[in-house]
């Protein structure tokens, strides 16, 4: 499981509580823990800073990181829908 999962799967209370704590800042701090990721990441592929590399691979891991968070949404939503199916039976 990548570290962006497990993140994902520990901060599952807080992301669904972020629109009535947006107000409190802490949708700016998970964009900065996004955003420090993400430069980790282009950071270690060796690419510059100030490139258009640089700017296509903070792209391509925001992307790829809404991707991620989609599925897990995605397979939670699944499993709650089997358990009411189940549940029903």
């Amino acid at each position: 499981m990548s570290l962006r999962s497990q993140y994902a799967m520990a901060g599952l209370g807080l992301f669904l509580m972020l629109p009535m704590l947006s107000g409190c800042g802490l949708q700016d701090w998970f964009d900065a823990m996004d955003r420090q990721q993400f430069e980790h990441a282009c950071a270690n592929l060796g690419i510059a800073r100030g490139t258009p590399s640089w700017d296509q691979c903070m792209i391509q891991q925001q992307a790829s990181a809404k991707n991620e968070e989609q599925q897990f949404l995605n397979r939670v939503h699944e499993r709650e829908m089997v358990r009411e199916l189940n549940h029903r039976r």
